[in-house]
């Protein structure tokens, strides 16, 4: 059972986040908004974690090696998979 946030966190998400991470819990990853190379599992039913390279990870339904045309701006770079 998980208890609501303690009052020296403040009640905010990602102080509960970091609470339920320093327990031992392991928050999964959501669609493309979240690094997923450390818990290695997405929230959303269907999705997979994919490395774009050694700094990112996102959970998608599928990847192809190479540049995502949703990418923009800095980050349009090559995706391994």
């Amino acid at each position: 059972r998980l208890a609501p946030a303690s009052p020296k966190s403040g009640g905010g998400g990602d102080d509960l986040k970091q609470e339920l991470e320093d327990a031992g819990f392991t928050m999964c990853s959501i669609t493309r908004k979240e690094d997923c190379r450390h818990t290695q599992c997405c929230a959303d039913p269907g999705m997979q974690c994919f490395e774009k390279n050694e700094y990112w990870a996102a959970c998608e339904v599928g990847c192809t090696p190479g540049i995502d045309p949703g990418d923009v701006g800095d980050v349009r770079t090559p995706w391994t998979c």
